[in-house]
């Protein structure tokens, strides 16, 4: 018979309780089962209670299992035109409670009939957004065809959840009650932010623990059409970003890259293709690689590319300036603006034959590559891309002190007496022929980069 963990028995004993439990009941309930032998068993249980993502801690140490208390409850959502055309809904912030009772879309055991999480790019809606410039992905809700038809941009939807499923309600607009609701929400946010306040990794509070507080406080709240949970946070003086709300004017960007989501591949991809060519300068014989990529390819993509197809090994920063702007890894040490390049697509660099920009390998060595956009073809039936067409000569081993040092590395390992060529070529792997290009094993490097 299969132990249970702390977490299962955890939610046994809520359910049980039918609401929040304090955790210090938890910690006995746990020791008495006997799950746990720590010397310090309070933070053992913490910790697994942590783990366990359908568990939410309120402020005042009590836990609650987030997918008992929202059944029967109904998420209230004002559609928007993008989502009504592309018949999906944004999950955070009004939605966001029911990802812990609601699978992904990729999952095999997801019910075609039922809404799934999905992640969808959405096309960026102001009049003179930058047109390569990639969308981020955002969380939604994917439903069954049509699901969404009767639905117009602006009316309130509702998301109902019993008996295991997701049903969907039309939803009038708020009466009185709308103000009680903002009260309550309004009440329930600003409790848990004096607790996450000070968390230096969580520059706000996670939305299902403003989903729990408000339900701690009121059982039924969630149960009866109201007020979307967005449109309640902003009146209460909160703003939203993804999966947590914070006070109005919170930055932010320094926190942009916190959260993981679950990889979900790409469609294939209908655009045009770029043929590139990649010349390493400053060195006589070229070193040169020539690609074929997706034209929309993000340039922080394309940077794996051009690392595969060299035979660079990823081990430092990089940049592209494309018409004197910096694209790269952003740092704010740096004290300079470096945009993006997971967020700008390849069609930067330009859209018609010689185009083309300059990219930057390893600052310190000052690899500097000229990227020129050779052909822009119509994508091959039954080819995969990227993929690498032809080359020519050994890329460079790492650390070897940019142009320069490369020159005085092939003078010592050329030279069969020199008596620093084996602390060489051991910088190179054991053996190094500058003429000799592997593209062999460069086409499958590419192929999956």
């Amino acid at each position: 018979m299969t132990k249970r963990s702390i977490a299962s028995a955890a939610i046994e004993i809520i359910a049980e309780a039918a609401g929040p439990v304090p955790e210090s009941e938890l910690v006995d309930a746990i020791v008495r089962l006997e799950l746990t032998k720590a010397r310090n068993p309070a933070a053992s249980v913490a910790a697994a209670l942590r783990s366990e993502g359908s568990l939410v801690r309120l402020a005042d140490r009590r836990w609650l299992h987030l997918p008992t208390v929202v059944e029967g409850s109904v998420f209230v959502h004002r559609l928007a035109a993008d989502e009504q055309a592309a018949e999906v809904i944004r999950l955070d912030p009004d939605l966001s409670a029911l990802a812990s009772v609601v699978g992904w879309r990729t999952d095999r055991h997801a019910d075609p009939e039922q809404p799934a999480i999905a992640n969808h790019r959405f096309a960026l809606r102001s009049p003179g957004a930058d047109p390569d410039e990639i969308p981020p992905r955002v969380r939604v809700l994917a439903g069954p065809e049509g699901w969404l038809r009767g639905g117009r941009a602006g009316e309130l939807v509702g998301l109902r959840r019993r008996a295991g499923r997701l049903t969907l309600e039309e939803v009038g607009e708020p009466t009185d009650d709308a103000a009680a609701f903002v009260a309550l929400v309004g009440a329930a946010v600003r409790r848990a932010w004096s607790v996450h306040r000070y968390d230096p990794y969580e520059p706000g509070v996670p939305i299902d623990d403003v989903v729990a507080e408000v339900i701690a406080r009121d059982a039924d709240a969630f149960r009866r059409p109201g007020l979307p949970l967005g449109e309640a946070l902003a009146a209460a003086g909160f703003e939203t970003h993804e999966r947590l709300a914070a006070p109005t004017g919170t930055d932010w960007a320094v926190y942009e890259d916190l959260w993981w989501e679950p990889f979900v591949p790409e469609p294939v991809d209908p655009s045009p293709v770029y043929e590139l060519t990649i010349t390493l300068l400053e060195l006589i014989p070229p070193i040169w690689r020539r690609v074929q990529v997706p034209a929309r390819i993000s340039l922080e993509r394309l940077h794996r590319v051009i690392q595969a197809a060299m035979g660079w090994r990823h081990e430092h920063l990089f940049e592209f300036t494309i018409d004197g702007v910096a694209y790269g890894s952003p740092d704010r040490e740096f004290g300079r603006e470096i945009v993006d390049a997971q967020r700008i697509r390849s069609t930067r660099i330009g859209r018609a034959p010689g185009a083309r920009c300059r990219y930057l390998y390893d600052f310190g060595d000052g690899w500097e590559h000229e990227v020129v956009l050779e052909r822009v073809l119509e994508p091959e039936p039954g080819v995969r891309y990227p993929r690498l067409v032809d080359g020519e000569r050994a890329c460079p081993p790492e650390d070897c002190g940019g142009p320069s040092g490369y020159l005085d590395f092939l003078a010592i390992v050329l030279d069969p007496r020199h008596p620093e060529r084996r602390w060489m070529l051991n910088l190179a792997g054991g053996r190094f022929d500058p003429e000799v290009f592997d593209q062999e094993r460069a086409e499958k490097e590419v192929a999956w980069a």
